[in-house]
């Protein structure tokens, strides 16, 4: 991820208003793994401070951010790519986005706003932890079967994994809001 493509569109840009919506206050225990939604932090912001309250001490953040387009035609037979890394500035602080040594392909990062969500958290409270992002559009179960081998080769105990996902078209608007 070169920068930021979708501040101040679906979380604030003022520097104030974000840091009280990132501020983490209580750690609690220990997570592996973080599943979120993906709308407007305005609207979701408490969900994911609680979220966020259980990483303690992770030392590397991956962050799993489905792809919502068709994959471009050279992109076929594919299923997972990263933007580019180094730091991006965002309106709580840069943070240094490292490789997974995946293909490259940062339009699939101008396109998909997820994980700018997920950077506020981690540029207000997790400065200095690696951090990467992975775009994946699965479409079947051979693509998920190599994922999860992916994914087995980067856990270790010091790695968190945070999945973005789009949760409003499973379910209707009622039960969402119950959720």
């Amino acid at each position: 991820m070169k920068k930021l493509y979708h501040d101040a569109i679906f979380y604030p840009r003022e520097r104030e208003s974000l840091l009280e919506m990132t501020k983490i206050i209580d750690k609690k225990t220990k997570a592996k793994a973080l599943i979120l939604p993906h709308q407007d932090l305005r609207r979701c912001y408490n969900l994911y401070i609680e979220a966020f309250s259980h990483l303690v001490n992770p030392k590397r953040i991956i962050i799993l951010s489905p792809i919502h387009s068709e994959l471009l035609i050279k992109d076929e037979g594919k299923f997972i790519f990263e933007g580019e890394s180094g730091r991006v500035e965002t309106p709580n602080g840069e943070i240094e986005i490292s490789s997974l040594g995946l293909d490259k392909a940062e339009y699939y990062a101008e396109e998909e706003y997820a994980p700018e969500l997920i950077l506020q958290y981690i540029a207000s409270e997790y400065k200095n932890i690696e951090t990467c992002i992975a775009y994946v559009s699965i479409k079947n179960a051979d693509e998920a079967k190599k994922l999860s081998k992916l994914i087995a080769k980067w856990n270790d105990e010091n790695t968190v994994f945070i999945i973005s996902s789009n949760l409003t078209g499973k379910m209707l608007k009622e039960d969402m809001i119950k959720e």
